[in-house]
């Protein structure tokens, strides 16, 4: 058995389980009992690994990148940081910015896009 895949959490690995013997793949997840009983030493035991038959890894793999998503916008193009964000709209004056403060994630959207490993911003071309 070879190791294609370790998740944190119980009820997705027991999807991604089930997704795989879907597809005709023989895998199974180890330790199991020992991490449905204790959870909480998930992060310790290295999480829940996923284990295909040696024969089945390569496949099951490519299985699993299909049904991985794919990201919302396109890396930055000064550092190809994957961790770009859709800038806000901030314009409210400071005092309606005060007394409404639990609004801010419901400010409206821009077509710009920030980085958040390097800071830069550029417009979003779709």
């Amino acid at each position: 058995m070879k190791e294609i895949a370790r998740i944190y959490d119980l009820g997705e690995a027991q999807v991604v389980v089930g997704y795989l013997r879907s597809r005709g793949f023989d895998v199974e997840i180890a330790d199991y009992h020992t991490l449905s009983a204790r959870p909480e030493l998930a992060i310790g035991l290295g999480g829940f690994r996923i284990m295909a038959a040696n024969q089945d890894a390569f496949m099951a793999t490519k299985a699993l990148e299909e049904k991985r998503p794919k990201p919302r916008f396109a890396p930055c193009p000064r550092c190809k940081s994957t961790k770009v964000r859709r800038r806000r709209a901030w314009g409210f004056p400071l005092a309606v910015t005060a007394l409404f403060a639990s609004l801010f994630p419901f400010a409206p959207a821009t077509d710009s896009l920030r980085c958040a490993t390097c800071g830069h911003s550029w417009k979003d071309e779709e």
